[in-house]
């Protein structure tokens, strides 16, 4: 994709914060709130502290269901997420499917490693292959700040019309496979504007831009928590989760069960919109709605690449997450779309 044009940057160090690189603007003031905004947000959390989720596990019989509540201060605790604790084996059939065109491509080279977690979202079976293995989530990771910043409004009505100003240039000098940026150097745009390149256009620059703006980064902190997922210690290159993890986002997202009915469905729209069409919604049939979001790290030699996405299917709707590690990309697109192509082919039976 075509670069943006934007101002030459002076020379600035970075940080990686979940593979995205995030600069250190000049020594004044936005370089200490920037700090302290993700200190204080993350500090030394590689897991949820006590209390933060309440996580029941029933007798591990094929009914036994898992629950993931939010913690509240009153005497509610909101149901997030359930899951049957085993997987269906109703859908065996589509997993082995879906595990002979992982083998097709691990045979073909470039595919070193592949995890993926398939759900039904009308009835809450699922599955998953290779399920406990961790990836680097890449900008997979931006779906969570969309949500915080989505909270925060409902919380405090107004914060996502604040403006911020694009007032100097951010250098990305990782390497990316697909990448694009509309923001111009000067202008200002709202929390909302960035939020929809962050989302659409899998923004670094719109990204940087939240993130330097996020006020109130406990609540991004808590998106993870309240999902009872590990939250990603500050600073940390390794930061991993799985399939499922990964899932849990767009589940919410689907169940209206973090966000109010409106921004979810605000949320999903964004995502339908992607403009990345070389994976999952490459799979399927022109026009089929498909709220989905890619996410790559690593180098050449080890890179991640991975998607996950809602198939709005017109009488099966369902999530399918594909983690991969390989040395291509663009292989490693192909696959993910192909597995696409062979779930929605399946489900249409």
């Amino acid at each position: 994709m075509k670069k943006e044009n934007i101002a030459e940057p002076v020379p600035i160090r970075t940080f990686n914060l979940l593979r995205i690189k995030i600069p250190w603007i000049y020594a004044g003031l936005s370089q200490v709130l920037f700090t302290a905004v993700i200190w204080l947000g993350l500090a030394s959390f590689s897991s949820h502290k006590e209390g933060d989720i309440i996580n029941t596990k029933f007798h591990e019989t094929e009914e036994s269901l898992v629950l993931i509540r939010g913690n509240s201060p009153g005497l509610s605790h909101p149901l997030r997420l359930t899951d049957p604790f085993r997987e269906s084996p109703g859908l065996l059939a589509l997993r082995d499917h879906l595990d002979i065109v992982v083998n097709q491509h691990r045979e073909q080279g470039g595919i070193s490693k592949v995890s993926l977690y398939f759900r039904s979202l009308s009835d809450g079976r699922w599955f998953s292959i290779n399920g406990d293995a961790g990836y680097i989530p890449g900008s997979i990771l931006k779906v969570p700040v969309m949500m915080a910043f989505m909270k925060m409004e409902e919380e405090k009505p107004g914060v996502l019309n604040r403006k911020v100003t694009f007032d100097r240039p951010i250098a990305n000098p990782k390497s990316e496979t697909y990448r694009e940026s509309p923001l111009k150097l000067g202008n200002t745009y709202t929390i909302r504007e960035l939020i929809e390149n962050m989302i659409v256009h899998s923004d670094n620059i719109a990204t940087t831009l939240l993130l330097m703006n996020m006020f109130d980064s406990d609540r991004y902190r808590k998106v993870y928590s309240e999902l009872g997922l590990p939250v990603p210690a500050p600073f940390d290159p390794d930061f991993r989760l799985t399939a499922a993890h990964i899932s849990r986002f767009l589940r919410v997202l689907y169940n209206a069960s973090f966000l109010n009915e409106k921004n979810s469905h605000d949320a999903l729209e964004l995502l339908t919109r992607a403009t990345f069409s070389e994976g999952m919604s490459g799979g399927v049939p022109a026009g089929t709605r498909v709220a989905h979001k890619f996410g790559e790290a690593g180098d050449n030699v080890q890179l991640q690449f991975s998607e996950t996405g809602i198939f709005y299917h017109p009488e099966k709707p369902y999530l399918l997450t594909v983690m991969t590690e390989g040395s291509d990309s663009r292989l490693q697109a192909g696959l993910i779309r192909d597995l696409s192509a062979a779930a929605w082919e399946f489900m249409g039976q």
